[in-house]
Protein backbone atom coordinates (compact mmCIF):
# COMPACT_ATOMS: atom_id res chain seq x y z
CA UNK A 1 0.00 0.00 0.00
CA UNK A 2 1.52 3.29 -1.13
CA UNK A 3 0.52 6.87 -1.89
CA UNK A 4 0.15 7.99 -5.48
CA UNK A 5 -1.75 10.59 -7.44
CA UNK A 6 -4.78 10.07 -9.65
CA UNK A 7 -6.17 12.55 -12.15
CA UNK A 8 -9.92 13.03 -12.61
CA UNK A 9 -10.73 12.55 -16.29
CA UNK A 10 -14.52 12.54 -16.29
CA UNK A 11 -17.37 13.12 -13.85
CA UNK A 12 -20.96 11.90 -14.11
CA UNK A 13 -23.87 12.12 -11.69
CA UNK A 14 -25.49 8.78 -10.84
CA UNK A 15 -28.00 9.81 -8.18
CA UNK A 16 -28.57 12.35 -5.44
CA UNK A 17 -26.00 10.55 -3.30
CA UNK A 18 -23.40 9.33 -5.79
CA UNK A 19 -21.11 10.61 -8.51
CA UNK A 20 -18.97 8.46 -10.79
CA UNK A 21 -15.36 9.49 -11.39
CA UNK A 22 -13.14 8.14 -14.14
CA UNK A 23 -9.52 8.36 -12.97
CA UNK A 24 -6.13 8.03 -14.60
CA UNK A 25 -3.91 6.13 -12.15
CA UNK A 26 -0.51 4.53 -11.87
CA UNK A 27 -0.42 1.04 -13.43
CA UNK A 28 0.03 -0.61 -10.01
CA UNK A 29 -3.45 0.49 -8.96
CA UNK A 30 -4.91 -1.37 -11.93
CA UNK A 31 -4.08 -4.56 -10.02
CA UNK A 32 -6.59 -3.83 -7.25
CA UNK A 33 -8.65 -6.94 -6.46
CA UNK A 34 -12.23 -7.59 -5.38
CA UNK A 35 -12.66 -6.74 -1.70
CA UNK A 36 -10.02 -4.00 -1.71
CA UNK A 37 -10.51 -0.24 -1.67
CA UNK A 38 -8.67 3.07 -1.95
CA UNK A 39 -8.17 5.84 0.60
CA UNK A 40 -8.66 9.12 -1.24
CA UNK A 41 -8.18 12.80 -0.46
CA UNK A 42 -9.69 14.84 -3.32
CA UNK A 43 -8.57 18.26 -2.05
CA UNK A 44 -5.21 19.73 -2.88
CA UNK A 45 -2.72 20.94 -0.30
CA UNK A 46 -2.97 20.31 3.43
CA UNK A 47 -6.43 19.34 4.66
CA UNK A 48 -7.50 18.56 8.25
CA UNK A 49 -9.99 15.91 7.13
CA UNK A 50 -9.61 12.16 7.08
CA UNK A 51 -9.43 10.24 3.84
CA UNK A 52 -12.51 8.64 2.30
CA UNK A 53 -12.78 4.99 1.26
CA UNK A 54 -13.43 4.63 -2.47
CA UNK A 55 -14.51 1.29 -3.96
CA UNK A 56 -13.68 0.88 -7.67
CA UNK A 57 -16.48 -0.35 -9.89
CA UNK A 58 -14.31 -0.83 -12.98
CA UNK A 59 -10.57 -1.29 -13.51
CA UNK A 60 -8.59 -0.92 -16.73
CA UNK A 61 -4.97 -0.48 -17.70
CA UNK A 62 -3.96 2.72 -15.90
CA UNK A 63 -7.60 3.63 -15.29
CA UNK A 64 -10.14 3.26 -12.51
CA UNK A 65 -13.77 4.17 -12.14
CA UNK A 66 -15.06 4.86 -8.62
CA UNK A 67 -18.39 5.90 -7.15
CA UNK A 68 -18.45 8.25 -4.18
CA UNK A 69 -20.67 10.83 -2.45
CA UNK A 70 -20.56 14.36 -3.91
CA UNK A 71 -18.93 15.64 -0.73
CA UNK A 72 -16.07 17.46 -2.48
CA UNK A 73 -15.74 19.70 -5.52
CA UNK A 74 -14.62 17.49 -8.41
CA UNK A 75 -13.34 18.97 -11.66
CA UNK A 76 -11.67 17.28 -14.64
CA UNK A 77 -7.90 17.48 -14.49
CA UNK A 78 -7.85 17.82 -10.73
CA UNK A 79 -5.40 15.57 -8.85
CA UNK A 80 -6.51 13.20 -6.11
CA UNK A 81 -4.15 11.79 -3.48
CA UNK A 82 -4.68 8.00 -3.34
CA UNK A 83 -3.37 5.45 -0.85
CA UNK A 84 -3.89 1.84 -1.75
CA UNK A 85 -4.80 -0.76 -2.58
CA UNK A 86 -6.01 -1.27 0.99
CA UNK A 87 -7.83 -4.22 2.50
CA UNK A 88 -7.62 -7.96 1.92
CA UNK A 89 -8.51 -9.28 -1.53
CA UNK A 90 -11.06 -12.06 -1.96
CA UNK A 91 -10.26 -14.67 -4.59
CA UNK A 92 -12.72 -16.91 -6.39
CA UNK A 93 -11.97 -20.58 -5.88
CA UNK A 94 -11.95 -23.06 -8.76
CA UNK A 95 -15.33 -24.38 -7.56
CA UNK A 96 -17.04 -20.95 -7.80
CA UNK A 97 -19.20 -20.71 -10.93
CA UNK A 98 -22.21 -18.78 -9.59
CA UNK A 99 -21.73 -15.55 -7.63
CA UNK A 100 -24.65 -14.07 -5.67
CA UNK A 101 -24.36 -10.42 -4.63
CA UNK A 102 -26.88 -8.88 -2.20
CA UNK A 103 -27.29 -5.16 -1.48
CA UNK A 104 -29.81 -4.37 1.25
CA UNK A 105 -30.72 -0.70 1.78
CA UNK A 106 -27.34 0.11 0.26
CA UNK A 107 -25.90 1.12 -3.10
CA UNK A 108 -24.19 -1.84 -4.79
CA UNK A 109 -20.94 0.12 -5.23
CA UNK A 110 -18.81 -2.01 -2.82
CA UNK A 111 -19.93 -5.16 -4.67
CA UNK A 112 -19.23 -4.08 -8.22
CA UNK A 113 -15.56 -5.02 -8.39
CA UNK A 114 -16.61 -8.54 -7.33
CA UNK A 115 -19.00 -8.55 -10.28
CA UNK A 116 -16.38 -7.18 -12.68
CA UNK A 117 -13.75 -9.74 -11.68
CA UNK A 118 -16.31 -12.55 -11.79
CA UNK A 119 -17.43 -11.56 -15.29
CA UNK A 120 -13.76 -11.49 -16.36
CA UNK A 121 -13.58 -15.10 -15.12
CA UNK A 122 -16.81 -15.94 -17.02
CA UNK A 123 -18.80 -16.63 -13.85
CA UNK A 124 -22.57 -16.20 -13.68
CA UNK A 125 -23.47 -13.19 -11.50
CA UNK A 126 -26.80 -12.32 -9.87
CA UNK A 127 -27.34 -9.12 -7.88
CA UNK A 128 -30.27 -8.81 -5.48
CA UNK A 129 -31.19 -5.19 -4.79
CA UNK A 130 -33.41 -4.99 -1.72
CA UNK A 131 -34.76 -2.13 0.36
CA UNK A 132 -34.27 1.55 -0.30
CA UNK A 133 -31.81 2.87 -2.85
CA UNK A 134 -31.95 5.35 -5.70
CA UNK A 135 -29.13 3.64 -7.56
CA UNK A 136 -29.87 3.59 -11.32
CA UNK A 137 -30.14 0.04 -12.63
CA UNK A 138 -28.87 1.08 -16.07
CA UNK A 139 -25.49 1.91 -14.47
CA UNK A 140 -24.89 -1.82 -13.85
CA UNK A 141 -23.22 -4.12 -16.40
CA UNK A 142 -25.81 -5.73 -18.66
CA UNK A 143 -24.26 -9.17 -18.06
CA UNK A 144 -25.48 -9.14 -14.44
CA UNK A 145 -28.89 -10.59 -13.63
CA UNK A 146 -30.57 -8.03 -11.35
CA UNK A 147 -33.41 -8.94 -8.98
CA UNK A 148 -35.18 -6.02 -7.32
CA UNK A 149 -36.94 -6.77 -4.03
CA UNK A 150 -38.49 -4.71 -1.25
CA UNK A 151 -36.52 -6.28 1.60
CA UNK A 152 -33.98 -8.94 2.55
CA UNK A 153 -36.56 -11.77 2.83
CA UNK A 154 -37.15 -11.98 -0.91
CA UNK A 155 -39.35 -14.91 -2.12
CA UNK A 156 -36.61 -16.78 -3.98
CA UNK A 157 -34.00 -16.37 -1.24
CA UNK A 158 -33.62 -20.10 -0.56
CA UNK A 159 -33.40 -20.94 -4.28
CA UNK A 160 -30.78 -18.22 -4.80
CA UNK A 161 -28.64 -19.55 -1.93
CA UNK A 162 -28.86 -23.07 -3.36
CA UNK A 163 -27.78 -21.71 -6.75
CA UNK A 164 -24.82 -19.75 -5.40
CA UNK A 165 -21.29 -21.03 -4.94
CA UNK A 166 -20.33 -17.81 -3.15
CA UNK A 167 -22.29 -14.88 -1.67
CA UNK A 168 -21.14 -11.33 -0.90
CA UNK A 169 -23.56 -8.96 0.85
CA UNK A 170 -23.57 -5.31 1.85
CA UNK A 171 -25.89 -3.43 4.20
CA UNK A 172 -25.84 -0.19 6.22
CA UNK A 173 -23.37 -0.48 9.08
CA UNK A 174 -26.16 0.06 11.64
CA UNK A 175 -27.79 -3.18 10.43
CA UNK A 176 -24.76 -5.47 10.11
CA UNK A 177 -25.63 -7.57 13.15
CA UNK A 178 -29.28 -8.15 12.25
CA UNK A 179 -28.95 -8.57 8.50
CA UNK A 180 -25.78 -10.64 8.33
CA UNK A 181 -26.98 -12.91 11.16
CA UNK A 182 -30.26 -13.52 9.32
CA UNK A 183 -28.45 -14.30 6.08
CA UNK A 184 -26.03 -16.65 7.86
CA UNK A 185 -28.93 -18.47 9.56
CA UNK A 186 -30.64 -18.98 6.21
CA UNK A 187 -27.44 -20.41 4.72
CA UNK A 188 -27.20 -22.85 7.64
CA UNK A 189 -30.80 -23.95 7.10
CA UNK A 190 -30.24 -24.51 3.38
CA UNK A 191 -26.77 -26.09 3.52
CA UNK A 192 -26.80 -27.51 7.09
CA UNK A 193 -23.68 -25.45 7.83
CA UNK A 194 -22.01 -22.11 7.14
CA UNK A 195 -18.97 -23.25 5.16
CA UNK A 196 -15.77 -21.28 5.19
CA UNK A 197 -15.34 -19.07 2.14
CA UNK A 198 -19.02 -19.17 1.13
CA UNK A 199 -20.67 -16.09 2.69
CA UNK A 200 -18.96 -12.71 2.99
CA UNK A 201 -20.27 -9.48 4.47
CA UNK A 202 -18.88 -6.07 3.55
CA UNK A 203 -18.03 -4.13 6.73
CA UNK A 204 -17.73 -0.63 5.32
CA UNK A 205 -17.51 1.25 8.59
CA UNK A 206 -15.78 4.63 8.23
CA UNK A 207 -12.35 3.21 7.29
CA UNK A 208 -10.20 5.82 8.96
CA UNK A 209 -6.56 4.72 8.88
CA UNK A 210 -6.50 1.67 6.59
CA UNK A 211 -3.75 -0.05 8.58
CA UNK A 212 -5.60 -1.35 11.66
CA UNK A 213 -4.05 1.20 14.01
CA UNK A 214 -6.99 3.27 15.23
CA UNK A 215 -9.39 0.47 16.23
CA UNK A 216 -12.44 2.26 14.80
CA UNK A 217 -13.52 -0.70 12.66
CA UNK A 218 -13.10 -3.65 15.03
CA UNK A 219 -15.45 -6.59 14.42
CA UNK A 220 -15.98 -9.34 17.00
CA UNK A 221 -14.60 -12.58 15.59
CA UNK A 222 -15.01 -16.16 16.74
CA UNK A 223 -11.29 -16.57 17.48
CA UNK A 224 -10.08 -12.95 17.64
CA UNK A 225 -11.24 -9.44 16.94
CA UNK A 226 -11.10 -8.64 13.25
CA UNK A 227 -10.08 -5.29 11.81
CA UNK A 228 -12.35 -4.44 8.90
CA UNK A 229 -9.86 -2.16 7.14
CA UNK A 230 -7.11 -4.81 6.91
CA UNK A 231 -8.79 -8.19 7.53
CA UNK A 232 -11.68 -7.06 5.32
CA UNK A 233 -13.68 -5.09 4.55
CA UNK A 234 -15.11 -8.30 3.01
CA UNK A 235 -15.16 -10.60 6.03
CA UNK A 236 -15.95 -14.30 5.92
CA UNK A 237 -19.07 -14.50 8.10
CA UNK A 238 -18.10 -17.98 9.29
CA UNK A 239 -15.32 -16.19 11.24
CA UNK A 240 -17.52 -13.38 12.63
CA UNK A 241 -19.41 -13.52 15.91
CA UNK A 242 -22.92 -12.50 14.83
Amino acid sequence: MRESQAIIERISRLSRSLVRLDLAVEPALSEIEAGQYLLARPQTGWEPYLRAAWFPVWVGDGQLTVECPPSAVYTPGRPVSIIGPAGRPVKFGADVHHLLLVAHDHDPTPLQLFAARALDDELAVTLVMGGKTDYPMDALPTEIEVIEESGWKWPDKVAAIRWADMIVAVAPWMEYGEYYADLADTVRQVRNELPRGFLFGMFTYPLVCGVGACGMCLVAGRKRDLVACTDGPALDLSEVRL
